[in-house]
């Protein structure tokens, strides 16, 4: 028996059939959504699945309901005429007919920026980042539901790192979760766009001469049609009684390269390369699986993890394939766009430090950098339903500054960078196959386990025990840290959110690696805030601040960057 082992070009050519499938209807109408460019890479990625020599490869029909914005613009209006700006609506926001509305400027949309503003009947401009390059800085705030409170008629999401629109549900996943399990649809109820950061800075600068008014029209439909997973399955030897589940979703914001079709052409060829392994290296049972509706409320996740729920206790891990290998792009502290010289940062999120072993080992062997994004947790954002099964999970996210863009292109993701990161995810998923019976479901510490999952439990291996990189990134302590200030100058008693945006140290740094200084009262009463990735605090005087970011490497080295910010009244 051959075994097929698969090229950087054999993954290419599946990414650029798709993006050609996803991007055919032009600018912000391309994407894979509930589509013609939907059901055609559905039907692609089914017919590549059965020449994989899967068995039982089917389409997995669910209900979906169908939000679609039929006929939408917006404009300045100005004396000699309106002026369009490119702008894609907030996904699931309310319809509106054409209406001109006063524009007031809410900075990020925290409580002190928002504080004594009259939003009544007018459009709120909201300035918005992406924490680790895909979480809302407005999901940090609570900006959008504070804004129904105040009775804003509209909201214009500005995208303030890049000159493009971004593309977004006008909820959180969590809510949209909510509402797709009730069977109902995920709404906000009033009208939504997200523009680029040149149109959002030209705004800002005319308010600050007088009224600045927008006029917008946001025409929508709501059907009930249908969408589809697509499944296959991959028999084992029977010697160990498990599944491991090899997934991710394929539906897009626009192109799509990165997120998800990458991945997803990816998972094709790791499809036909443990088909191929003769059957005694496959004690377990596998599943791989396209999903679609991640970034529409997970609603593939759903309809899958009500099919997997009787299996439950017998599966090893769901493994999920989200983000394939870029170059790393970062923002200075000017805003500018730079080269770190190293991959994007790839993000593991473990539902155990058992599961994340394998994970650092190829990442360290196949020198991809790397830090641990969140200590098994659960992302319900991420793998959804999924998840909520209390099964282990194990995710290797990438997510560059370009993510969920028109500028999510192929031509910036190296054929190379992909197929590394295809090696990372096939030497995980064959350590997993392989795995003692029961160890990796024993070890789980998924939250939203079951009282008879816990009833398997044993220890989970601590921080210490994971591997050491044997080639450190760095021979020194960790170098070139950058973070990230939102807003850059908030006001009294109001939410400062602050995150990394890089840094290299000598291996993947962990969660208690990263420490906060923000010469306040509030760090010695909530000492916890001043540890991990992203957090915050709020100042009770205004005046000059210094915020400090401190990274520790596993041998006690220290670095540490500063930024001064001015906390006004």
């Amino acid at each position: 028996m051959v075994v097929y082992n698969y090229t950087a070009e054999s993954m290419r050519a599946h990414l650029l059939k798709m993006y050609e499938m996803s991007t055919r209807a032009g600018g912000l109408k391309s994407g894979v959504r509930l589509n013609e460019a939907g059901a055609e890479v559905a039907e692609y990625l089914y017919q590549q699945l059965r020449q994989s020599d899967l068995s039982n490869v089917r389409k997995q029909y669910f209900p979906i309901k169908r939000w679609w914005p039929d006929k939408y613009s917006l404009q300045i209006v100005e004396r000699n005429g309106n002026r369009d700006l490119l702008a894609f609506p907030l996904w699931c926001s309310a319809q509106s007919d054409a209406v001109e509305l006063e524009l007031v400027d809410i900075g990020y949309g925290t409580s002190g920026e928002m504080k004594g503003l009259d939003l009544k009947g007018k459009a709120a401009l909201l300035s918005m980042k992406r924490i680790f390059h895909f979480l809302p800085t407005f999901e940090r705030t609570g900006a959008l539901e504070k804004l129904i409170k105040k009775g804003a008629a509209a909201v214009i999401v500005i995208n303030v790192d890049l000159d493009v629109p971004s593309g977004m549900l006008a909820v959180s996943h969590k809510a949209a979760m909510a509402a797709i399990n009730e069977g109902e649809l995920p709404y906000y109820p009033i009208p939504g766009f997200c523009i680029g950061n040149k149109p959002g800075k030209e705004l800002q600068e005319l308010m600050k001469t007088g009224m600045v008014k927008i006029k917008l029209e946001l025409q929508t439909s709501v059907t009930d049609t249908e969408t589809c997973n697509i499944i296959g399955e991959l028999p084992g030897s029977g010697e160990i009684d498990e599944t491991v589940l090899v997934g991710g979703h394929y539906d897009t914001w626009f192109g799509g390269a990165l997120d998800n079709l990458a991945a997803q052409g990816g998972m094709i060829e790791l499809a036909r390369h443990f088909a191929s392994l003769p059957v005694d290296q496959r004690p377990r049972k596998m599943i791989f699986a396209s999903i679609f509706g991640h970034e529409y409320g997970n609603q593939g996740h759903i309809a899958l993890a009500k099919e997997l729920e009787p299996q439950k206790y017998k599966i090893t891990c769901f493994y999920d394939l989200d983000g394939a290998g870029t170059p790393g792009w970062e923002f200075d502290h000017e805003g500018r766009i730079i080269e770190t010289g190293f991959n994007d940062i790839c993000g593991i999120v473990a539902s155990s430090n058992a599961l994340a072993r394998p994970a650092y080992q190829a990442l360290y062997d196949h020198n991809v950098f790397s830090i641990r994004f969140f200590d098994n947790a659960h992302m319900a954002d991420l793998d959804g339903a999924l998840s909520e099964l209390g099964i282990p999970t194990l995710l290797l996210i990438s997510k560059y500054i370009y993510y969920h863009t028109p500028l999510d292109m192929p031509d910036r993701m190296p054929p190379e960078m992909v197929y590394t990161s295809m090696e990372v995810n096939r030497q995980v998923i064959s350590e997993i196959l392989g795995s003692p019976p029961g160890y990796y479901i024993s070890t789980n510490t998924n939250p939203c386990q079951d009282e008879e999952q816990n009833k398997m439990h044993q220890p989970d291996i601590a921080l210490e025990d994971l591997p050491v990189n044997p080639k450190p990134w760095t021979d020194g302590p960790p170098k070139d840290l950058l973070f990230e200030v939102v807003p850059p100058s908030p006001k009294i008693l109001s939410p400062v959110i602050v995150w990394r945006s890089h840094f290299i140290s000598e291996g993947i740094a962990h969660i208690p690696d990263i420490s906060w200084s923000f010469g306040n009262l509030l760090e010695k009463l909530l000492p916890k805030m001043r540890k991990g990735p992203a957090t915050g605090t709020i100042y009770l005087i205004p005046g000059r601040k210094t915020i400090k970011m401190t990274v520790k490497d596993r041998y006690g080295r220290e670095s540490t960057i500063e930024r001064i910010i001015q906390v006004v009244k």
